[in-house]
């Protein structure tokens, strides 16, 4: 059986997707991956964010030598806006972090922050929720379409 599993926030630190039930065998071609990335950055309607987002996936665990082994894969897609993130929307509470986060109290516009407010999950409105857009990179790797939570 086929699954698909993803982790991460719109403002994390990185985004991953796991993919389970492969065989072993499978081709697999990063450079393609990243060309498809590449392309949804190129997208109409297209705000300045993604020309300073370069998106990559990186493959940590499943493929050698161009190929599935047969356990799970891992990829992962960093976050190079994180160091402008990182006292906001720190993983552990610090005495720098402290005072430093920002709450949003209205949805944006073209963002699932009306969903992610009413989801349940532990974020506020448009505190890193995993609905927003950057979430849905990992979800375009393994062709499904983001869970909610």
């Amino acid at each position: 059986m086929l699954k698909f599993y993803t982790a991460g926030e719109s403002h994390g630190q990185a985004l991953l997707a796991f993919v389970s039930g492969l065989p072993a065998s499978l081709p697999v071609d990063l450079n393609f991956i990243n060309h498809e990335l590449h392309r949804r950055q190129l997208g109409y309607g297209r705000g300045g964010r993604q020309k300073i987002e370069k998106d990559r996936a990186d493959i940590f665990a499943g493929v050698r030598h161009g190929q599935t082994i047969g356990a799970p894969v891992a990829l992962r897609i960093e976050n190079r806006d994180w160091a402008n993130w990182e006292n906001i929307l720190p993983v552990e509470a610090t005495a720098e972090s402290a005072g430093k986060e920002r709450k949003l109290l209205a949805p944006r516009p073209g963002h699932a922050d009306p969903v992610g407010s009413n989801a349940d999950v532990l974020v506020g409105v448009g505190n890193g929720d995993p609905l927003l857009c950057r979430h849905a990179l990992s979800c375009l790797e393994g062709d499904e379409p983001p869970a909610n939570g």
